[in-house]
């Protein structure tokens, strides 16, 4: 039987989560005639912090990566994706500052690129496809191979910018990973690398989530799929836990034709890890609901955690203005 007069562990994280708890000094869920309000972001004056500087960073000169203040040796570094002007051959590149405001991109001899020796390249397109949303970790009381910990999302079976060969490949593969049985290629997905330094990686698992399609005769929870976006981060409990992307078949009134992912919509989901491999089934952690504007989709969560919960900033897309925003956005479990 339920017992009526004793809210349930849920209500309280979302009564939690809507007073923002986490962030004011005393819970306001009780407390009348105030209200507060999020002011828009000033702009730094010292901003732009890094800008297209060589050929392969021409195009895109930061996207979708991590950037962090590394507790081994106080720097703060930046792994981050870099393409030439009018491709889509995204590299792995790298930077550091001591001050988090100006940036250098080392010229580092791992990746050569036509006429420059040292670059700031750390995995170039041909070891296995271009490389999207560097998540890293940083362990100081890892094993001395191990202290770096990265997830990086790696299309190794498609190619954008050669007119001959766009589409499947079948002959592309992650460098130092072996082969599946009986595949020739590796799939598209989020891998796993580990490096002693940072800069040097070697990959050692993967994929461990593979690119989102629409499998036949399985539970689609339970199926390790992912959109293009994807962030890893360690769990409180020492384990590890991933906010990423799917679609799903779009809401009533939420159609936008024109959009390149219609007839479906985009939502944020969770999974855990207790190793970092095995990842088990989603959780639906954001999707729009009656109180948004009916064409509001999630790209992307990004997830810090604070004393009394976690903090993150959504990636909100809006199709039929073809407009993106960033939001602010709190909980007190990681899930609601």
């Amino acid at each position: 039987m339920s017992d009526f007069g004793r809210p349930s562990d849920t209500y309280e994280a979302l009564r939690r989560t809507n007073c923002i708890a986490m962030i004011l000094e005393d819970d306001v869920a009780e407390t009348d005639r105030i209200a507060w309000r999020i002011e828009h972001a000033t702009p730094d004056p010292d901003n732009p912090l890094i800008e297209p500087a060589f050929p392969w960073d021409s195009g895109v000169v930061f996207s979708h990566g991590t950037v962090l203040k590394d507790s081994i040796d106080d720097l703060w570094k930046a792994w981050y994706s870099s393409a030439p002007f009018g491709t889509h051959d995204w590299r792995l590149t790298y930077a550091t500052s001591e001050d988090g405001v100006k940036w250098t991109r080392p010229a580092l001899d791992v990746c050569p690129y036509p006429g420059h020796e040292g670059t700031n390249i750390l995995i170039d397109v041909d070891s296995g496809g271009i490389n999207m949303y560097a998540s890293v970790l940083v362990d100081p009381a890892a094993e001395p191979d191990r202290r770096y910990e990265m997830y990086l999302l790696r299309t190794p079976t498609y190619t954008f910018d050669r007119p001959d060969l766009r589409g499947l490949r079948t002959d592309i593969v992650i460098d130092g990973l072996p082969l599946p049985a009986g595949k020739s290629t590796h799939e598209t997905g989020v891998y796993r690398y580990t490096s002693p330094d940072g800069i040097r990686w070697k990959p050692v698992a993967g994929p461990v989530l593979i690119h989102q399609r629409q499998p036949q005769n399985v539970s689609y929870r339970a199926y390790l799929g992912t959109a293009d976006k994807a962030f890893v981060y360690r769990d409180l409990d020492g384990g590890y836990v991933v906010y990423h992307k799917i679609s799903e078949p779009m809401h009533p009134g939420g159609l936008a034709p024109y959009d390149v992912g219609s007839p479906r919509r985009r939502v944020i989901v969770r999974r855990t890890s207790l190793d970092g491999v095995d990842f088990g089934p989603y959780e639906l952690v954001m999707a729009p609901d009656w109180r948004d504007p009916h064409d509001l989709q999630f790209m992307e969560l990004t997830s810090t955690p604070v004393e009394g919960g976690y903090l993150g900033i959504a990636t909100c897309y809006h199709p039929l203005t073809q407009t993106i925003d960033l939001q602010f956005a709190g909980s007190a479990d990681g899930r609601h």
